[in-house]
């Protein structure tokens, strides 16, 4: 990690004091040598804390633009998966990218591909039900995890998100016998 310092000093230097110019020259010099593995484990390792505010600016931006770009290529490859031969992983895959970027219509759309194509599959209704929580419909996501516990009855995650979703339903003792099964680790 010197030979970032050095770099990131060096840009410092070059700007002569103007915030803008070392955010824009630490982001960029971060983009090109930088991957996303080594950037999480520069902040992990506490260069972080040796870092100025210009250059956290400029770090949490090249990580953006690189994750962005990591995503865009992510998409892309999950596309020509499903379009060469659609398979549930690749759908769930696909969904996964979309709802960490937050394009949650996108995501419950292959995830319910994913059900769509293998209905036995738990997979593809847990996340589905999660994505409906996001989006504030309980209902649709009951079902959904009520569909997934159909066919993984031992899956603690769907057992969770479905005593939360009743929860938020009003039915407050389905969430208790949901909340007592989990504990009683009966899942």
């Amino acid at each position: 990690m010197t030979e970032i310092g050095d770099g990131m000093r060096a840009i410092h230097t070059r700007a002569n004091g103007d915030a803008a110019q070392v955010v824009a020259g630490c982001r960029e010099f971060l983009g090109r040598v930088l991957n996303l593995e080594t950037m999480a484990r520069a902040v992990t390792e506490g260069a972080w804390e040796r870092m100025s505010g210009a250059q956290r600016e400029a770090y949490q931006g090249a990580f953006a633009d690189r994750l962005a770009a990591e995503c865009a290529r992510a998409l892309a490859d999950y596309s020509t998966q499903i379009k060469l031969k659609p398979d549930v992983l690749a759908f769930i895959n696909r969904g996964n990218v979309y709802r960490d970027t937050e394009q949650f219509d996108r995501a419950a759309a292959d995830y319910g591909e994913a059900a769509r194509i293998a209905p036995t599959d738990a997979r593809g209704w847990r996340n589905r039900g999660m994505i409906r929580l996001y989006q504030g419909d309980n209902k649709g996501g009951l079902a959904d995890y009520d569909k997934a516990l159909q066919y993984d009855p031992a899956d603690a995650y769907s057992w969770n998100n479905r005593g939360q979703a009743r929860m938020r339903l009003g039915d407050v003792k389905g969430w208790r016998r949901t909340a007592k099964r989990v504990s009683a680790g009966a899942v």
